[in-house]
C-alpha cells in the first residue's frame, strides 16, 4: 500500500516516511535513508522525520550525520524528549561529552526524572565524562523510577550503579 501511495502521490511524504520506518525496522538502514530522503524533499521541517533519519544514521554509525539530523529534530521540537536522548547518545559517540550531558539533562528534566531509560542515559553521559558522583546520583534516580515504573529494569540498574561506584572508588 505504501509503495503504491508513494508511486501515485509522490508529493505526499507520509508514504515515503512509512516505507523508511518499515525498512528501518526490518531491513538495512541504508534502505530506510533512501525513503527518508524522498520524504525529506517534500517535508524538510518535520521533527519526526529528522528524528527517524537520525536513528537510521546512528544505526549505520554515521555519528556526525546523526547528530546533524537529531539537532534539527530538537530545533523543530524543543520538547522532543526522545530526540534529545538520541542526540545525547550520538554526541557521546562523537566524544562531545559536555553537550551530551546537557541534552541528557534536559531530557531527564522533561521526563520529571520518571522515565528510567531517559535518566539512565543521563547517568551514562556523566559516566562517559568520568563524572562518577553525578553518574551515581542519576543512576539512583533512574533506579527509583524503575522501581515504580519498570521493575524489570531494576536488576540491570543496580548492576550499573554498583559499576559506577566501583569505578569511582578506583579513581580516588
Amino acid at each position: 500500500h505504501f509503495q503504491a501511495a508513494a508511486k501515485y502521490d509522490p508529493d505526499d511524504p507520509y508514504a515515503s516516511r512509512m516505507l523508511g520506518w518499515l525498512a528501518f525496522l526490518d531491513g538495512p538502514p541504508a534502505d530506510a535513508l533512501t525513503h527518508y530522503r524522498q520524504a525529506d524533499a517534500d517535508d524538510p521541517y518535520s521533527a519526526k522525520l529528522n528524528y527517524q533519519m537520525g536513528l537510521a544514521l546512528a544505526k549505520l554509525e554515521r555519528w556526525p550525520d546523526a547528530v546533524e539530523r537529531l539537532r534539527q529534530s530538537v530545533t523543530i521540537d524543543p520538547q522532543g524528549m526522545q530526540a534529545m536522548v538520541m542526540l545525547s547518545q550520538a554526541l557521546r559517540q562523537s566524544s562531545q561529552l559536555e553537550e551530551s550531558i546537557a541534552y541528557a539533562k534536559k531530557a531527564a528534566q522533561l521526563s520529571g526524572y520518571q522515565e528510567p531509560e531517559v535518566v539512565v542515559n543521563l547517568s551514562d553521559s556523566y559516566a562517559a565524562a568520568g563524572q562518577w558522583n553525578e553518574a551515581i546520583q542519576a543512576a539512583e534516580k533512574g533506579l527509583a523510577a524503575a522501581q515504580s515504573h519498570r521493575p524489570r529494569m531494576v536488576p540491570q540498574l543496580r548492576q550499573r550503579l554498583d559499576d559506577y561506584r566501583n569505578r569511582r572508588g578506583k579513581e580516588r
